[in-house]
């Protein structure tokens, strides 16, 4: 079996399971399936939990405790860097990124004024933003260092917009099911609800792909992280087939 093969049933296992294991614990817990494919959402039917210092704080000390060791190797090697000598050869910056800068200046401008007349463009205003951030964060690569995710593999940057769109979507089918969040003034079609949520869900993965890309071209924060182990996970599936079970028997 090639490569491709794998990976499109793999791609098939976990979408069904992502699909329909929280319909069954829908179905299990007796609740009326139809609110919870609702498009465009709009019923409010969870009630969170209010918030809690001591929940805010633990976790806040977790994401401390294991950020801080990253942020302090970071800068040690930031301060060797800067005593190394020799410098690295600097590129032209692109003039593509530079119409990322003006265009991402005028999209926040726009986005976070309120003119009448532009009132009917304000929804669109959120995707420019994050296309000009994509654009920027890979002129600053060809900057640095002459290369870029968007120029050295051009069909892979591509195809990770549609991806994205997908990606992000299953998150959207999985929020319906805890409300996690909820989109206030939301009143569209549901086909201008899909353009309109799709276009910024497929920035998601190029931007943050392109950073990726970025931080690794620094020297500096490649040489921090040299020392650290990955966790690899043997078999993620089963890992990942567990914790959707259990979601879905948290809502029975």
């Amino acid at each position: 079996m090639s490569s491709p093969q794998r990976f499109l049933i793999k791609f098939f296992i976990l979408a069904t399971m992502l699909l329909g294991l929280p319909l069954i614990g829908v179905w299990i817990a007796g609740l009326p399936i139809r609110r919870y494919l609702e498009f465009p959402p709009q019923t409010r039917y969870v009630q969170h939990a209010p918030f809690s210092w001591t929940a805010f704080l633990v976790i806040g000390f977790v994401i401390a405790a294991s950020v801080l060791p990253l942020v302090i190797k970071a800068i040690q090697s930031y301060r060797k860097s800067r005593l190394l000598t020799g410098t690295s050869p600097v590129y032209p910056f692109p003039w593509w990124g530079w119409l990322g800068i003006v265009v991402g200046i005028l999209a926040w401008f726009l986005a976070w004024t309120r003119f009448d007349w532009f009132a009917r463009f304000q929804p669109p205003t959120f995707s420019p933003l994050w296309f000009s951030y994509i654009l920027v964060v890979n002129a600053i690569c060809v900057r640095r260092s002459g290369r870029c995710l968007m120029t050295d593999r051009p069909g892979l940057f591509l195809l990770l917009f549609p991806a994205s769109a997908i990606f992000w979507w299953f998150f959207e089918y999985l929020n319906r099911f805890v409300q996690n969040w909820h989109y206030v003034g939301a009143t569209f079609s549901p086909w201008a609800y899909f353009w309109y949520a799709t276009l910024p869900f497929s920035t998601v993965l190029p931007a943050v792909l392109s950073t990726r890309h970025c931080l690794l071209g620094a020297g500096w924060i490649t040489r921090s992280c040299a020392q650290w182990r990955p966790i690899v996970l043997s078999h993620p599936l089963p890992i990942a087939a567990g914790g959707l079970m259990l979601s879905a028997a948290a809502l029975a």
